[in-house]
């Protein structure tokens, strides 16, 4: 189709109608049957035109998420007189359970624990109870698990604070979700002792 209007170009401008037109109104290339000299046809313009290749990108492998839990344990609170000590009194808290646990993290990528829950817990906390606490023991809002390592949930540091505990006695194993930032929710079993002891 292109060859016929590049014929019909060069038969009107034979024609002297050509000069009716603005010049360099249309750039259709001749072809090379035509009367101009040094002009490749359309066949050499295909032929020379040099094909432009997108670059691909080698396919980037995604970071794996892959958190495990060892079942953990748990143990009632203390409620204390006065700065706990050797001779400080103290009523076992059966409304306040401290959760610890083993987390593994054997992903590729750094994740968080951000909460947890369960059915025998109004709310759950994170506290930090080890003597550098930069908050002294208060609540924190995540902890973070880096990649490929393990996070020791232990006494007197890093702890889950099951608040508000009901229908929990001593010897009960009860079933906890912990909630990572990017894994999501995975389960852990607690089991219930009297004392860290």
């Amino acid at each position: 189709m292109a060859i016929v209007v590049a014929s019909t170009v060069v038969a009107t401008n034979a024609a002297g109608i050509g000069s009716l037109l603005p010049k360099n109104e249309f750039q259709i290339p001749k072809t090379q049957n035509s009367q101009e000299t040094n002009t490749p046809g359309l066949t050499g313009i295909i032929s020379n035109a040099t094909p432009t290749a997108t670059p691909t990108n080698s396919p980037t492998v995604p970071p794996t998420l892959a958190i495990t839990t060892d079942n953990g344990w748990g143990h009632f609170t203390r409620i204390f007189n006065d700065i706990p000590g050797k001779n400080t009194e103290s009523t076992l808290d059966l409304t306040t359970i401290a959760v610890y646990a083993s987390i593994h993290n054997n992903g590729t990528t750094t994740d968080r624990l951000i909460g947890a829950v369960s059915e025998f817990c109004n709310y759950i906390t994170m506290q930090d109870m080890s003597p550098d606490s930069p908050d002294g023991g208060e609540s924190s809002i995540n902890i973070t698990i880096l990649a490929k390592s393990t996070l020791e949930l232990k006494f007197m540091e890093q702890r889950l604070v099951c608040n508000e505990a009901s229908g929990v006695k001593k010897g009960d194993h009860i079933p906890v979700g912990l909630i990572f930032e990017k894994f999501g929710q995975t389960p852990v079993l607690i089991e219930i002792r009297a004392t860290p002891d």
